[in-house]
């Protein structure tokens, strides 16, 4: 059978698609060099369509383009986290920086280090950061990816912590019925990578908490 004029090498050697440069075609595929400097064979159509766009998973090129996915959810993660931890007015400061747990500085100071750790962790959409030692700080060798489920069953019961300042007062935090799971409001911000003051914000316009997390920014005013 006559080969496809539209494959014939001449025509496409050069062409580039994603981080792939078309250099010859065989057996019905396209042989790419990627920019990575890795070689790579591929169908056309899968070229056309944006399905492949480097040499594989392993590629540093795939890595950085998942990095840029996965800071959609993992960024809010990371800047809950600190501010739980580093600023006074966030809620939940009390009970964390509050009483002395902090951030470790790999993590503090950058965040594709978290992110990175996220991902090799075994981070899946619907987990929440949790610390396994309920007194200890956000470090590697002391998080991991985990439940609803499996963070209730891991809180102090009542907290058992020694309060700083001594004046804190001890108090659980409240929980909240969404789409059904109960969770407390800083759960539901970082489910959901929404910031609270912007959640409480439209509560106040009336909003049920669903439709506070769910609905397009349409009131002037929010952020």
């Amino acid at each position: 059978m006559e080969q496809s004029k539209k494959y014939i090498p001449e025509e496409w050697i050069g062409k580039k698609y994603g981080h792939l440069t078309i250099v010859g075609y065989s057996k019905k595929k396209f042989d790419c060099i990627c920019d990575c400097g890795n070689e790579k064979r591929a169908k056309p159509s899968f070229l056309f369509n944006g399905h492949i766009k480097t040499c594989g998973y392993s590629c540093p090129l795939h890595q950085e383009q998942y990095d840029r996915k996965s800071k959609e959810r993992l960024y809010p993660i990371w800047r809950g986290m600190l501010a739980r931890c580093y600023n006074p007015k966030a809620d939940g400061y009390k009970i964390y920086g509050g009483r002395g747990i902090t951030v470790c500085d790999e993590w503090r100071n950058d965040f594709w280090a978290f992110n990175k750790w996220g991902i090799n962790s075994g981070y899946q959409e619907g987990l929440s950061i949790d610390r396994i030692n309920g007194d200890g700080n956000y470090e590697p060798s002391n998080c991991r990816w985990a439940t609803t489920q499996m963070q209730r069953d891991n809180q102090h019961d009542p907290y058992t912590f020694t309060p700083k300042p001594d004046s804190f007062k001890r108090h659980k935090a409240k929980q909240y019925e969404v789409f059904g799971e109960t969770l407390t409001m800083q759960q539901i911000a970082e489910r959901y990578g929404k910031s609270i003051p912007f959640i409480r914000y439209r509560l106040k316009l009336g909003m049920t908490l669903e439709e506070a997390i769910t609905k397009p920014k349409y009131f002037k005013g929010e952020q």
